[in-house]
């Protein structure tokens, strides 16, 4: 997954305008307004959340620009049924790209792991942390053969200031220079995106580890977005 997301980093919009859908998934806001509409009560939380979770994954600021700054291209629909393995397990490929688009890699990540993984799994402790630091590892390798400038900071401490990671993150202060792709940032992305693609499911229909993911949204909405 990861040289996927490395061979596009950053690469400016205009080069990627082959691509089919704006933002990289099925489930963008734009084209989901029937499940929007059929979001529960008990969700109208996350449904008022919508919108800006959307401009964050969009990478869109207030004056409706978009910031490139860790931007990449997408699966879109990275989930077991579309990825074939080796026999001897080593290796594995993707396929069905109907949905690659822009967006942060942390959303085919985000849906990945709810798609693939249970309940049980991801609730071990550090079971998520494990994971997302196996991703972002072997992003930060990929992206060091390409010369990118994501790398040089590493930031894996699962403690890192709130404040400093959301301003890093923020879509205002989305191109500040000298901030590389940290275990932090990927943390936010990850947020962000599961809470979309819950907002999705909320009104269309639960699949996959639901239960994770709606502590870990609950928590992302208590925390804010």
């Amino acid at each position: 997954r990861p040289q996927l997301h490395a061979a596009f980093w950053e690469v400016p919009e205009a080069e990627l305008s082959g691509l089919w859908v704006p933002q990289g998934s099925y489930w963008h806001l734009a084209t989901r307004q029937e499940e929007l509409a059929a979001t529960p009560r008990m969700w109208q939380a996350l449904k008022d959340q919508a919108g800006r979770l959307d401009a964050l994954l969009d990478g869109r600021r207030p004056d409706g620009s978009r910031s490139n700054r860790f931007m990449t291209v997408c699966h879109g629909d990275f989930k077991p049924a579309n990825i074939l393995f080796s026999h001897d397990g080593t290796r594995c490929a993707a396929y069905d790209f109907q949905y690659v688009g822009r967006s942060y890699g942390a959303r085919d990540i985000a849906y990945l792991l709810c798609a693939a993984a249970d309940d049980g799994t991801l609730d071990e402790p550090g079971a998520e942390e494990a994971l997302l630091q196996h991703y972002h590892s072997h992003l930060m390798q990929q992206l060091e053969l390409r010369g990118s400038t994501a790398v040089g900071v590493s930031g894996t401490g699962a403690g890192a200031n709130q404040d400093s990671t959301r301003a890093a993150v923020g879509v205002a202060a989305a191109d500040s220079p000298g901030e590389g792709y940290t275990m932090a940032v990927l943390r936010q992305h990850v947020d962000w995106a599961l809470a979309d693609f819950f907002r999705f499911m909320v009104g269309w229909g639960m699949w996959g580890a639901t239960g994770w993911a709606e502590r870990r949204v609950r928590d992302v909405l208590a925390r804010g977005v």
